[in-house]
């Protein structure tokens, strides 16, 4: 009696085992463990139970291997794309302040000769005495700061322009020393009025080219006016003209402060804008060399700002010698 209790006992345990096992992987894959894996040692209906267990939490455990897969991805482009974003709004930050910059940069450039120019007018139109040098100063005056506002005028209207469109280039023999005088003689006011010396060294080389003269003679006109503005009263300017192979260079150097090397990034820049170190008050409207560079590129050419040992600033314009056919406007 005792034995068969015994035998009856042990084959209850049996049998219930697998149960047993069943319960306890329910509780394991219910707390997330996918891992978890029954014997299939029968062939009855718990061995097939433990089957259709197994296969059940390996398509669970991949499903979730797949989903977790599938969500460090989007985890990786939502990151990226926030990356993309927050350096998209730290640069509209900054253009933006630079815009802001420039707008009020320009009410006070334009504000400055225009209050010339008026002072002048008004001083004339009360002007009694028969003193013909001083009318011809007040004249002068007003020339001048006429002319100024009317390149201010033309660089805002020039840069709208060029940011709608590409400019479309009327290219012609011409010769670069040619241009490089008659700007010279637009800014003999100027450089009388600083005492600047101005250098130029064409060399022996045949200067001619094809370009856009009148586009070039807005490059040359911004290099050579950044050079008198950032030059010290008494300095020198000095513009070299050479030709190597089938381009040519022109580089006009100062004996300015020069561009610290972390400020030399926004040179080209539209809006960009140097301080002159002392009331931190930008030169000039910030447009100028954008524009030039702008330009240099329609041709197929560069400006970029080069440092020389020894000088201030120095801008390298570099033109080849004939525009290619597809940059052309009668192309």
């Amino acid at each position: 009696m005792l034995f068969s209790g015994l035998a009856a006992d042990r084959m209850a345990r049996h049998m219930l085992a697998p149960v047993y096992q069943l319960h306890q992987a329910l509780q394991a894959a219910t707390e997330g463990n996918l891992k978890v894996r029954l014997e299939e040692t029968t062939t009855d209906e718990l061995g097939a139970i433990a089957n259709r267990f197994n296969i059940m939490v390996q398509r669970l455990d991949e499903n979730r291997e797949e989903i977790q897969n599938h969500n460090r991805t989007l985890e990786k482009r939502v990151a990226a794309r926030t990356d993309e974003l927050s350096k998209a709004y730290r640069e509209l930050q900054t253009v933006d302040k630079a815009k802001h910059a420039f707008l009020s940069n320009v009410s006070h450039e334009m504000r400055t000769p225009l209050t010339s120019i008026v002072a002048s007018a008004e001083i004339l139109s009360e002007f009694t005495e028969q003193d013909e040098s001083s009318r011809q100063e007040f004249l002068e005056i007003i020339h001048l700061e006429s002319g100024r506002l009317l390149r201010q005028i033309g660089s805002i209207l020039e840069m709208a322009k060029m940011e709608a469109e590409t400019p479309v280039l009327m290219p012609a023999s011409a010769n670069l020393e040619e241009i490089v005088q008659r700007v010279i003689e637009l800014f003999s006011a100027p450089l009388q009025k600083k005492h600047l010396t101005l250098s130029c060294h064409p060399g022996d080389a045949d200067l001619a080219l094809v370009c856009d003269a009148k586009y070039i003679g807005k490059v040359v006109t911004s290099v050579i006016e950044n050079a008198i503005t950032y030059s010290p009263r008494g300095g020198t300017i000095d513009i070299r003209l050479v030709v190597h192979r089938s381009k040519i260079t022109l580089e006009v150097i100062d004996d300015g402060p020069g561009v610290p090397e972390n400020r030399q990034d926004i040179l080209f820049t539209v809006f960009g804008q140097l301080s002159d170190g002392l009331t931190d008050k930008p030169k000039g409207l910030g447009i100028g060399l954008a524009i030039s560079k702008r330009i240099a590129e329609a041709h197929g050419g560069d400006l970029r700002y080069i440092q020389v040992p020894g000088r201030g600033a120095c801008f390298r314009l570099t033109l080849p010698l004939s525009v290619p056919a597809e940059l052309s406007g009668t192309a």
